[in-house]
Protein backbone atom coordinates (compact mmCIF):
# COMPACT_ATOMS: atom_id res chain seq x y z
CA UNK A 1 0.00 0.00 0.00
CA UNK A 2 1.46 3.26 -0.86
CA UNK A 3 2.06 6.27 1.55
CA UNK A 4 -0.51 8.72 -0.18
CA UNK A 5 -3.35 6.45 -1.08
CA UNK A 6 -3.07 5.36 3.16
CA UNK A 7 -2.15 9.36 4.21
CA UNK A 8 -4.59 10.54 1.90
CA UNK A 9 -5.70 13.46 2.98
CA UNK A 10 -4.30 14.02 6.48
CA UNK A 11 -1.13 14.09 5.81
CA UNK A 12 0.16 10.93 5.64
CA UNK A 13 -3.00 9.94 6.33
CA UNK A 14 -4.28 6.34 6.22
CA UNK A 15 -5.44 3.52 4.48
CA UNK A 16 -9.40 2.95 5.48
CA UNK A 17 -11.41 0.21 4.97
CA UNK A 18 -13.94 3.01 4.41
CA UNK A 19 -14.02 4.86 1.31
CA UNK A 20 -13.65 8.41 2.67
CA UNK A 21 -11.44 9.68 6.04
CA UNK A 22 -13.18 11.08 9.07
CA UNK A 23 -13.38 14.56 8.82
CA UNK A 24 -15.07 17.15 11.48
CA UNK A 25 -16.73 20.54 10.28
CA UNK A 26 -14.77 21.89 12.89
CA UNK A 27 -11.31 22.24 14.23
CA UNK A 28 -9.50 21.18 17.59
CA UNK A 29 -8.31 25.28 18.33
CA UNK A 30 -9.68 28.34 16.61
CA UNK A 31 -7.63 28.97 12.78
CA UNK A 32 -7.57 32.76 13.79
CA UNK A 33 -5.10 31.51 16.77
CA UNK A 34 -2.87 29.51 14.80
CA UNK A 35 0.80 28.99 15.86
CA UNK A 36 3.55 27.92 13.06
CA UNK A 37 5.39 24.98 14.20
CA UNK A 38 8.82 25.59 13.27
CA UNK A 39 9.85 22.02 13.68
CA UNK A 40 7.32 20.56 11.13
CA UNK A 41 9.67 23.10 8.56
CA UNK A 42 11.44 21.63 6.21
CA UNK A 43 11.46 18.44 3.22
CA UNK A 44 10.56 14.76 4.72
CA UNK A 45 10.83 11.98 2.66
CA UNK A 46 9.75 7.99 2.49
CA UNK A 47 10.29 5.55 0.48
CA UNK A 48 7.41 3.04 0.06
CA UNK A 49 7.66 -0.97 -0.73
CA UNK A 50 6.93 -0.93 -4.42
CA UNK A 51 9.82 1.84 -5.21
CA UNK A 52 8.13 5.11 -5.32
CA UNK A 53 9.27 7.93 -3.15
CA UNK A 54 7.24 10.15 -1.63
CA UNK A 55 8.43 14.14 -0.58
CA UNK A 56 6.67 16.18 2.06
CA UNK A 57 7.22 20.14 1.75
CA UNK A 58 6.49 22.04 4.71
CA UNK A 59 6.99 25.57 5.41
CA UNK A 60 4.82 28.82 6.66
CA UNK A 61 2.00 30.76 5.05
CA UNK A 62 -0.01 33.75 5.54
CA UNK A 63 -1.67 33.75 9.03
CA UNK A 64 0.69 31.36 10.96
CA UNK A 65 -0.61 28.70 8.84
CA UNK A 66 1.37 25.56 7.53
CA UNK A 67 1.49 24.37 3.75
CA UNK A 68 2.09 20.91 3.36
CA UNK A 69 3.05 20.10 -0.53
CA UNK A 70 3.00 16.18 -0.78
CA UNK A 71 4.81 14.40 -4.28
CA UNK A 72 5.09 11.29 -5.27
CA UNK A 73 7.22 9.93 -7.73
CA UNK A 74 6.09 6.56 -9.31
CA UNK A 75 8.61 4.06 -10.81
CA UNK A 76 7.53 4.56 -14.23
CA UNK A 77 8.77 8.37 -13.89
CA UNK A 78 4.95 10.11 -13.10
CA UNK A 79 4.93 12.85 -10.89
CA UNK A 80 2.00 13.31 -8.58
CA UNK A 81 1.00 15.92 -5.54
CA UNK A 82 -1.28 17.27 -3.38
CA UNK A 83 -1.45 20.15 -1.05
CA UNK A 84 -2.66 20.49 1.81
CA UNK A 85 -3.09 23.44 4.63
CA UNK A 86 -3.00 23.00 7.88
CA UNK A 87 -2.27 24.35 11.53
CA UNK A 88 -1.37 22.94 14.48
CA UNK A 89 -3.38 22.26 18.26
CA UNK A 90 -1.59 20.90 20.96
CA UNK A 91 -3.47 18.90 23.75
CA UNK A 92 -1.57 18.37 26.91
CA UNK A 93 1.77 17.28 25.69
CA UNK A 94 0.65 15.85 22.59
CA UNK A 95 0.86 17.50 19.02
CA UNK A 96 -2.71 17.24 16.81
CA UNK A 97 -2.98 18.63 13.60
CA UNK A 98 -6.21 20.22 11.68
CA UNK A 99 -5.96 19.65 7.78
CA UNK A 100 -7.71 20.55 4.98
CA UNK A 101 -7.02 19.63 1.48
CA UNK A 102 -6.79 22.32 -1.12
CA UNK A 103 -5.40 20.72 -4.05
CA UNK A 104 -4.86 16.59 -5.05
CA UNK A 105 -3.44 16.35 -8.69
CA UNK A 106 -4.77 13.48 -11.38
CA UNK A 107 -1.27 11.65 -11.48
CA UNK A 108 -2.07 10.61 -7.42
CA UNK A 109 -2.16 7.05 -7.16
CA UNK A 110 -5.71 6.73 -5.05
CA UNK A 111 -8.73 8.22 -5.32
CA UNK A 112 -9.52 11.20 -2.77
CA UNK A 113 -13.21 12.30 -2.03
CA UNK A 114 -12.15 14.17 0.72
CA UNK A 115 -11.75 17.46 -0.90
CA UNK A 116 -13.68 20.51 0.64
CA UNK A 117 -15.24 18.16 3.80
CA UNK A 118 -13.70 20.06 6.26
CA UNK A 119 -10.74 19.56 8.33
CA UNK A 120 -9.22 16.16 8.84
CA UNK A 121 -6.98 15.11 12.09
CA UNK A 122 -3.72 13.46 12.61
CA UNK A 123 -1.51 13.64 15.50
CA UNK A 124 2.53 13.63 15.21
CA UNK A 125 5.33 13.45 17.39
CA UNK A 126 9.49 13.98 16.67
CA UNK A 127 11.83 11.38 17.10
CA UNK A 128 15.33 11.48 19.29
CA UNK A 129 16.76 10.68 15.42
CA UNK A 130 14.80 13.93 13.58
CA UNK A 131 12.51 11.73 12.67
CA UNK A 132 8.65 13.00 12.17
CA UNK A 133 5.92 10.23 13.18
CA UNK A 134 2.64 11.05 11.58
CA UNK A 135 -0.50 8.85 13.38
CA UNK A 136 -3.82 9.35 11.48
CA UNK A 137 -7.51 8.86 13.37
CA UNK A 138 -8.93 5.99 13.59
CA UNK A 139 -11.98 5.45 12.01
CA UNK A 140 -13.49 3.17 14.53
CA UNK A 141 -11.97 5.22 17.73
CA UNK A 142 -14.05 7.73 16.99
CA UNK A 143 -16.94 5.61 16.05
CA UNK A 144 -17.46 4.38 18.89
CA UNK A 145 -17.54 7.55 21.31
CA UNK A 146 -20.23 8.61 18.71
CA UNK A 147 -22.33 5.59 19.36
CA UNK A 148 -21.78 5.77 22.81
CA UNK A 149 -23.00 9.36 22.89
CA UNK A 150 -19.60 10.95 24.01
CA UNK A 151 -19.32 12.62 20.82
CA UNK A 152 -21.79 13.90 18.17
CA UNK A 153 -21.03 12.83 14.76
CA UNK A 154 -22.33 11.04 11.64
CA UNK A 155 -21.89 7.86 10.54
CA UNK A 156 -22.79 6.33 7.00
CA UNK A 157 -22.50 2.26 6.51
CA UNK A 158 -21.28 0.59 3.27
CA UNK A 159 -24.53 -0.65 1.16
CA UNK A 160 -24.20 -4.68 1.31
CA UNK A 161 -23.34 -6.60 -1.64
CA UNK A 162 -26.94 -8.36 -2.52
CA UNK A 163 -25.36 -11.17 -5.06
CA UNK A 164 -27.32 -11.36 -8.28
CA UNK A 165 -31.07 -12.97 -8.74
CA UNK A 166 -31.23 -12.77 -4.33
CA UNK A 167 -34.46 -11.20 -3.33
CA UNK A 168 -33.42 -10.39 -0.03
CA UNK A 169 -33.04 -6.47 0.92
CA UNK A 170 -30.92 -5.79 3.38
CA UNK A 171 -31.35 -2.42 5.30
CA UNK A 172 -28.42 -0.50 4.57
CA UNK A 173 -27.59 -0.34 8.58
CA UNK A 174 -26.80 -3.99 8.84
CA UNK A 175 -24.06 -3.99 6.85
CA UNK A 176 -21.65 -3.48 9.73
CA UNK A 177 -18.54 -1.35 7.37
CA UNK A 178 -18.42 2.12 7.88
CA UNK A 179 -18.33 4.00 4.79
CA UNK A 180 -17.53 7.79 6.35
CA UNK A 181 -17.69 9.57 9.83
CA UNK A 182 -18.39 13.08 10.65
CA UNK A 183 -17.79 14.84 13.55
CA UNK A 184 -20.11 17.50 13.67
CA UNK A 185 -19.31 18.50 17.72
CA UNK A 186 -17.91 21.75 19.16
CA UNK A 187 -14.25 22.04 19.47
CA UNK A 188 -14.39 22.39 22.70
CA UNK A 189 -16.46 18.69 23.04
CA UNK A 190 -13.89 17.27 20.40
CA UNK A 191 -10.74 18.50 22.36
CA UNK A 192 -12.65 16.87 26.08
CA UNK A 193 -13.15 13.54 24.02
CA UNK A 194 -9.60 13.59 23.12
CA UNK A 195 -8.37 14.06 26.44
CA UNK A 196 -10.91 11.46 28.32
CA UNK A 197 -9.47 8.74 25.59
CA UNK A 198 -6.84 6.68 25.09
CA UNK A 199 -5.21 8.61 21.94
CA UNK A 200 -3.50 5.36 20.47
CA UNK A 201 -7.01 3.98 20.03
CA UNK A 202 -8.04 7.13 18.15
CA UNK A 203 -4.82 7.83 16.14
CA UNK A 204 -3.50 4.79 15.55
CA UNK A 205 -2.24 4.30 12.04
CA UNK A 206 1.49 5.50 11.56
CA UNK A 207 3.91 6.87 9.61
CA UNK A 208 7.36 7.61 9.86
CA UNK A 209 9.35 9.79 7.69
CA UNK A 210 13.31 11.73 7.76
CA UNK A 211 13.86 14.54 7.48
CA UNK A 212 16.07 15.31 4.05
CA UNK A 213 19.07 17.16 4.75
CA UNK A 214 21.17 18.69 2.15
CA UNK A 215 25.24 18.65 3.31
Amino acid sequence: MNLLKAISVLFLTLLLTSCCLPSSINPLSPPGEAHYDKQLEGTWYYKEENGNIVYLHVGRVKGNFTKAIFTEIGQSGTLGFSVLIMFPSFIGDKNFLNIEVKQVDDEISFEFKGKGKGYFFAKYEFAVDDSLLVSMIDIDGFAKGIQDGKIKGEITYRKPVIPEGSEDKPREQESKVIDCLRITDKSENIVQFIKDSNTRELFSTGFILKRLIVN
